[in-house]
């Protein structure tokens, strides 16, 4: 099955209204919390969306997604070794920034689906 990924994330959704939709298929794959946080930075990514990287704080993120920074971490673990999301620390002080790989979030999804 090929994966439509705007469908999966609805993006756009979060800005608008201020919801946060998250995809039950991207869930059941991944989980919970990786799958909020995911729809979060999609979200995000689609906001800067002439830029490869952007960068969002923890305490962002927390706040946005109710998220406690050690859910956090677990979750960008798991999307990282996923090879969903890559990270990388940039600047001084050191922040975050993230880059999604859609391609890699695809297939990871229709592999999950061919188990």
């Amino acid at each position: 099955m090929q994966y439509n990924i705007s469908e999966l994330f609805s993006i756009g959704g979060y800005s608008i209204g201020g919801y946060l939709k998250v995809s039950i298929k991207i869930q059941r794959a991944l989980g919970s919390n990786s799958a909020i946080l995911l729809a979060y930075l999609e979200d995000r990514d689609q906001f800067y969306k002439n830029e490869d990287w952007f960068s969002e704080t923890r305490n962002r993120i927390q706040w946005e997604t109710g998220l406690s920074h050690s859910k956090q971490r677990s979750a960008i673990t798991k999307l990282v070794k996923s090879k969903i999301i890559e990270t990388n620390l940039k600047g001084c002080p050191a922040q975050t920034y993230y880059k999604i790989n859609h391609t890699e979030l695809a297939s990871y999804l229709q592999k999950c689906e061919e188990k």
